[in-house]
């Protein structure tokens, strides 16, 4: 089985100077710029500050679309309405998913698509990305597959940093605003023990938040992690309810301010600071 789900059908391009990519999220521009680097032009296609769950495209988005050569998607869901544009606008052009490979977490029918919050699966997709480019761009795999290998390098080593810090955390349960860590506790053996949405956007019912609260005094949980892209209200009140603290973890950050390597450790030193 390839490495890449290839979808729409692929046809020589005549390049530029550089590829012109469309990347659904922030992570994921990141990601790819790391590996084409001066080769690629990334156009970000779900803008800074906004939820890919619920986002709605613009013209300008389409615009944006019609003119990219290739299109970088994470899948799952995630980002299918961007895949049904594409489809019908650039018919013709590769779209690249980024979980091929991926020890997929099972969630209701499919399966969870927060992927990239998770170091050992932004090295697969990583991999992935290069293989990609170089399938776009064989003259210059060589380039592309150097560049990926030192960025895996550097996550690599920021896992390894992670592992040995989280041996020692007093606390190892959590409640997350939705599912976006459920990989990284994986990764690391964190206990995630409730949901707050379980569906994009949908609060949970007054019988689910109190089943939360009795589960949280339960466990003696003491931490909430939120996100910025989301109304905290009902963790507030989780947080008066229980005695625990709410801490904001970004799955987005932005592009280009803020690279996904920074993105990770900052968020890997919050759930120290919170656990320890």
């Amino acid at each position: 089985m390839g490495v890449l789900i290839l979808v729409s059908g692929f046809s020589s391009f005549s390049w530029g100077e550089k590829l012109s990519i469309g990347v659904s999220i922030a992570p994921l521009c990141s990601l790819v710029q790391e590996v084409g680097k001066d080769k690629v032009e990334i156009f970000q296609l779900i803008p800074n500050g906004a939820d890919p769950h619920t986002y709605e495209p613009r013209p300008s988005d389409v615009r944006k679309i019609e003119e990219g050569q290739a299109f970088f998607l994470v899948g799952l869901g995630l980002d299918f309405f961007l895949e049904e544009i594409i489809k019908n606008v650039a018919e013709g052009k590769p779209i690249f998913y980024l979980y091929q490979g991926i020890n997929l977490i099972k969630e209701g029918e499919g399966a969870n698509p927060h992927i990239w919050l998770s170091l050992p699966n932004a090295q697969i997709m990583v991999k992935n990305i290069s293989q990609a480019l170089s399938t776009l761009d064989p003259e210059n795999s060589a380039y592309y597959e150097r560049n990926a290998g030192e960025y895996i390098q550097k996550l690599a080593e920021l896992d390894h940093w992670f592992r040995e810090k989280v041996q020692n955390l007093r606390q190892r349960s959590f409640v997350a605003q939705h599912p976006a860590w459920d990989y990284l506790a994986r990764d690391y053996n964190l206990e995630l023990k409730g949901v707050i949405e379980k569906s994009p956007g949908k609060e949970p019912s007054p019988r689910e938040l109190k089943n939360l609260i009795e589960e949280m005094r339960k466990e003696d949980i003491r931490v909430i992690f939120a996100e910025p892209q989301l109304n905290q209200k009902i963790a507030q009140v989780l947080a008066q309810e229980t005695n625990a603290q709410v801490v904001l973890l970004d799955p987005l950050g932005y592009f280009p301010e803020k690279p996904y390597f920074e993105l990770m450790r900052e968020n890997l030193n919050k759930i120290l600071e919170a656990m320890e």
